[in-house]
């Protein structure tokens, strides 16, 4: 808890004080959580102070509006993070996890678990809990485990954005050849963070926020065997060089998936692996165990009527 040390001082000596001398009647049925990196314990001199103050929907129409107030003149004479981007936010319950919480809180079959991103997902599970005396934010956290979420939808996503890597790596062996500089950065970013990300979701964990993704990812028990790897691109200095080190990455996960069985409704090792998961996504694989048996069909149709099976998926349109 050292790296909360800080923020549990000010709350305590600033904050806590404020709230119970002037706002004692609210205070019983608010809950408060620390977010971005002083929530997660790993602030320095640059960072800034964000907090969630959440009160019911009820009492935040009645009394948010001064306690706000109140909250942004204490920040003004009192706050030892960057003044820039810093704020004691006060926001209903209704607001929390995208909007959902409510559901999550009422529902114990179905809650709308693709409605949150696995940023919210995240802060939810890992930020610093600093007042919940009816325990709302807690129960959330209890909700909303990643041991809860279903198992189709680990692996629908596992399929999307393995998908979106391979598919990102083709546009920048494209943009590679083609000598667009520009685009080579753009693309090369957006599959560094995919990198990250599918480690992440191969571990059965929720991603942070792009600002602490790399350092939410060497928690991971995989990233000994990952980190160097997405490093190496990182550094290597020519295109050539990172091309190989991102499809070096890209097939250490492929063997990992493959090993852990964690998508066995995907042949990882076809030739065309970027079809093989575009029509894995359409067919809804992580539900239908049998999605190669509509292409089949799709195939069959395309062939009696005189067309090459190249052609299946015209027919998988069209009938």
């Amino acid at each position: 808890m050292s790296g909360f040390n800080k923020i549990t001082e000010y709350f305590d000596s600033f904050v806590m004080p404020l709230l119970r001398l002037e706002y004692s009647e609210v205070l019983p049925k608010t809950s408060i959580m620390i977010l971005g990196s002083v929530g997660l314990g790993n602030d320095d001199e640059l960072s800034d102070l964000e907090v969630g103050i959440y009160l019911d929907d009820f009492d935040w129409k009645q009394f948010g509006r001064e306690i706000q107030l109140s909250l942004n003149e204490l920040l003004r004479k009192n706050n030892p993070w960057q003044e820039k981007g810093s704020v004691l936010c006060v926001h209903p319950t209704s607001w929390l996890l995208d909007g959902q919480a409510h559901k999550f809180l009422e529902s114990t079959d179905n809650p709308p678990w693709e409605d949150v991103s696995f940023e919210t997902l995240f802060t939810v599970q890992n930020n610093l809990i600093v007042f919940d005396p009816q325990e709302m934010l807690q129960k959330l956290r209890d909700k909303t485990a990643p041991v809860n979420r279903p198992d189709k939808l680990w692996r629908k996503l596992l399929i999307v954005v393995l998908k979106k890597i391979i598919e990102e790596l083709h546009e920048l062996e494209d943009c590679v050849l083609r000598n667009e500089a520009a685009e080579a950065f753009g693309s090369f970013g957006r599959i560094i963070e995919e990198l990250y990300r599918i480690g992440f979701i191969a571990s059965r964990s929720y991603y942070p926020w792009r600002s602490h993704l790399s350092w939410a990812f060497e928690k991971l028990p995989l990233a000994s065997d990952f980190k160097c790897l997405i490093n190496g691109a990182l550094v290597a200095d020519t295109w050539q060089k990172k091309l190989e080190h991102i499809i070096n990455v890209t097939d250490a996960y492929k063997g990992y998936i493959k090993a852990n069985n964690l998508l066995p409704e995907i042949d990882l090792s076809a030739q065309y692996l970027e079809d093989e998961l575009i029509w894995a996504e359409r067919c809804k694989a992580w539900e239908n165990p049998d999605w190669r048996d509509w292409i089949l069909t799709c195939t069959k149709k395309s062939i009696d009527a005189g067309h090459t099976e190249k052609d299946f998926w015209v027919f998988s349109l069209w009938g």
